[in-house]
């Protein structure tokens, strides 16, 4: 078959196995400056003669099984290795980042929190267009779940006040800001609310409010969500938000509080029966910004070079339904996504072109009803 292919052609694969090697590397440094963040905790040495040594050997017996010249594999994992080396060394004449190791849950709750606050503060600008583009799941779950919610928007018979909690930028309020008399975003980052700003400035959205609010805050206030009962026409928590919450069962309380009769909801959650977590780990990127760190019980974030941990919680989606069936928020429909996009090298849908994406995204919409995708969402109407 690869015979009747030209030279140019078999350079383009040759280029796609290329990207795809560099890719792997890349992910293979990552591994290596986590191993060496782990020896440096336990006060171990960064370079371990015959640890290494058994890997070359492994290595060498796997490379002539596939045909490969034994020389040929010694060389290139030598050179992974001294990569390796070098990097986990850089990394020690930097100021010292011990690994994470809080008292209780309360201390790790609020080691997540500030990493949250670090993460927006550097992403917040650019966050928009790094979501679009550099995490093909991610991304096809964003243009999936606009798609619901335009859904439960379409149901409305009053399109007063629509609620986004964790609003971020304001993507999505700002988008709904032409269908509702009034929108309002909130969250608990500062400079998200500032972009949510600038970015409401830039469109000319006249009809739309951002406040930083901390929905997990309660103090002595009995409301979390700051507005009047029965005064919001759509309350949303979208890509993933509702995890973040902690107090969840109270957002939850909160939202048939703030919800007039017949007023929708739509909540977004981290799926823990996901197909991407079946797997211990994948030796490639995926296509996903952020993951469950399910050693950890958190999400591993990803923004450039580095990888933040931050507090969310997990959800079946039979929990989820119990949750608000318990409720006055009649439903819930409840569905996942992404399932197969969630497990493919992020790359291979990069490259593959728009038949490719498209192909994959309408076999991940043949399997929202499975279980299986990497968010749930949750919609349905606050009984009359």
């Amino acid at each position: 078959m690869l015979r009747s292919l030209s030279v140019d052609q078999l350079g383009k694969r040759i280029g796609m196995t290329d990207r795809l090697l560099l890719r792997l590397l890349a992910h293979r440094m990552g591994l290596a400056v986590s191993v060496g963040a782990r020896k440096r905790a336990d006060d171990q040495e960064i370079y371990r003669r015959d640890t290494e040594n058994q890997r070359i050997d492994a290595l060498r017996i796997e490379g002539r099984k596939l045909g490969l010249n034994e020389s040929f594999v010694e060389a290139i994992v030598y050179f992974i290795i001294g990569e390796s080396c070098k990097q986990q060394m850089i990394r020690l004449q930097k100021p010292h980042d011990p690994l994470p190791n809080p008292k209780d849950s309360e201390e790790w709750f609020q080691m997540c929190r500030q990493n949250l606050l670090k993460l927006t503060e550097k992403v917040a600008g650019s966050y928009d267009q790094d979501y679009d583009t550099g995490f093909t799941a991610s991304s096809a779950y964003r243009s999936y779940e606009e798609g619901v919610i335009n859904e439960q928007v379409a149901k409305l018979q009053h399109r007063g006040l629509a609620v986004d909690l964790g609003c971020a930028t304001g993507q999505q309020a700002l988008r709904l800001a032409g269908t509702f008399e009034a929108v309002v975003g909130f969250d608990i980052s500062p400079h998200m609310i500032a972009q949510a700003e600038a970015n409401k400035a830039a469109k000319k959205v006249a009809n739309a409010t951002f406040k930083v609010a901390d929905l997990d805050h309660l103090d002595d206030r009995e409301q979390c969500i700051p507005l009047p009962d029965c005064s919001a026409s759509f309350v949303f928590a979208n890509f993933g938000a509702a995890s973040d919450l902690r107090n969840i069962q109270a957002v939850v309380g909160e939202i048939e509080r703030v919800l007039e009769p017949r007023g929708r909801y739509l909540l977004s959650f981290y799926n823990k029966e996901a197909l991407v977590y079946s797997w211990e780990f994948f030796p490639w990127p995926v296509g996903l910004a952020a993951e469950i760190n399910e050693e950890l019980d958190c999400l591993d974030v990803h923004a450039g070079d580095q990888t933040y941990l931050i507090y969310a919680k997990t959800f079946a989606p039979s929990e989820v339904r119990h949750m608000l069936s318990a409720s006055a928020l009649r439903g819930p429909s409840v569905r996942t996504f992404p399932t197969i996009s969630t497990v493919l090298p992020s790359m291979l849908l990069l490259e593959g072109g728009d038949r490719a994406k498209q192909a994959i995204t309408a076999l991940d919409h043949t399997l929202e009803d499975s279980g299986q995708g990497a968010y749930i969402i949750a919609s349905g109407e606050k009984v009359a």
